[in-house]
């Protein structure tokens, strides 16, 4: 279920899915951003499938705003951009009739790398955050803040 990390020696999940389940069930969701909800109110058992075949890790609201995060097991690289950035602009154009008035983004994973910092820090206007997770001794999920704002 877990790996530990060479660099920095702290325990990460194995699989993506792991990832996500244990953000639903355990309501981790709040360590990553507060008052934020899923988007539809219940647990999903797959990924929020939009058009065209692609999959929305977690879709989740903070009233007005609509929250897509893209969760990475281990390390983030620059193409978790492309994808993330990809949602977000197929959400705005689905979402905006139900009443949300932005759609933003987070990346979440063990490690961020740094020519993803780069790249978001040269996109300040599509709002994506960037932050990583580990595993505590408690077997508990932690989240770091926001890496870049």
């Amino acid at each position: 279920m877990y790996r530990k990390c060479s660099r920095c020696n702290k325990r990460y999940f194995k699989l993506e899915e792991d990832l996500r389940i244990r953000l639903l069930k355990s309501s981790n969701l709040w360590e990553i951003e507060e008052r934020i909800k899923l988007y539809g109110g219940f647990i999903q058992k797959t990924e929020y499938s939009l058009i065209g075949g692609n999959r929305i890790d977690l879709l989740c609201f903070k009233t007005p705003e609509l929250i897509i995060i893209e969760l990475k097991k281990y390390i983030a690289k620059p193409e978790a951009f492309g994808q993330i950035l990809n949602y977000i602009l197929i959400s705005r154009e689905k979402h905006s009739s139900f009443g949300f008035s932005s759609v933003r983004g987070i990346i979440l994973a063990h490690r961020i790398s740094e020519k993803l910092k780069n790249l978001v820090s040269q996109y300040q206007n599509e709002r994506i955050d960037l932050k990583e997770y580990y595993i505590d001794s408690r077997d508990r999920i932690r989240i770091g803040n926001s890496i870049y704002i």
